[in-house]
């Protein structure tokens, strides 16, 4: 039996290389949750007991919590325009919803992960297989060629189904940062009516529209209680998917 020469072997080796590093592409979407981590401007707000969810699921379906929002000190206007903001920095960190869409993320790509790494191992303990074989005479030339071939064309349906995944988790990340967004907005509407304010602002140090802002006219606080407690809400009507609107 004729063995393969040092050149194919080399090429072999190279194939492999390149198969380690196909899961490695989906890893890139864990930089779209850090959007959700919020900055160091993080401000320390009293813990609201609301349920939360585990594989969309609904814990606990018991009544919403009742938050004393009297007790939060709101600014105090004399004349002129009403304005206040809220420190999305801090909201991000603190509003119950924003945490449980961070937990829907991070599952499906763990899955997406888990199932391109057992995948990309499997290969690779394909092509190290081969690469044995040829080594010891135990096939061909031609033999090893054609095999080597059809272990490149697994590597370039695994690698479409590596960008399929990333597509998808990328999908999953702006739909669920969506829905999170929209219901915020809607909410914001409501409790900047329900005060009276004529403008209700954002402020973030990743995004420093706002260059400074009177502590006096921060209403952070009172909104995530506020939006915590209708979060609470729904999750304790025993809505499955309290991101769904």
């Amino acid at each position: 039996m004729g063995k393969p020469s040092k050149e194919k072997t080399q090429s072999m080796n190279n194939k492999a290389l390149v198969g380690i590093n196909v899961v490695l592409i989906i890893a890139v979407i864990i930089l779209f949750i850090l959007h959700f981590a919020g900055g160091s401007t993080e401000q320390p707000i009293a813990e609201v007991d609301v349920p939360t969810t585990e594989d969309s699921n609904v814990k606990d379906s018991s009544a919403a919590p009742v938050v004393n929002t009297e007790d939060i000190i709101l600014p105090d206007f004399k004349k002129g325009l009403k304005i206040a903001f809220v420190n999305s920095d801090s909201l991000n960190k603190n509003y119950k919803a924003f945490g449980d869409a961070k937990k829907v993320i991070s599952k499906e790509l763990e899955i997406a992960q888990a199932t391109m790494a057992g995948k990309e191992n499997s290969l690779r303990r394909k092509y190290a297989e081969l690469e044995r074989k040829a080594k010891s005479g135990e096939m061909w030339n031609d033999e090893v060629q054609a095999e080597a071939q059809k272990l490149q064309q697994k590597e370039m349906v695994l690698g479409q189904e590596a960008q399929q995944l990333q597509e998808k988790v990328a999908k999953l990340e702006y739909e669920e940062t969506l829905k999170v967004m929209n219901s915020t907005a809607e909410y914001l509407d409501e409790i900047g009516k329900e005060l009276g304010y004529d403008y209700v602002m954002t402020y973030s140090m990743a995004n420093q529209v706002i260059l400074f802002a009177n502590p006096e006219l921060d209403i952070t606080d009172y909104v995530t209680a506020k939006l915590n407690q209708a979060y609470g809400a729904k999750l304790a009507a025993g809505i499955q998917s309290p991101l769904n609107n």
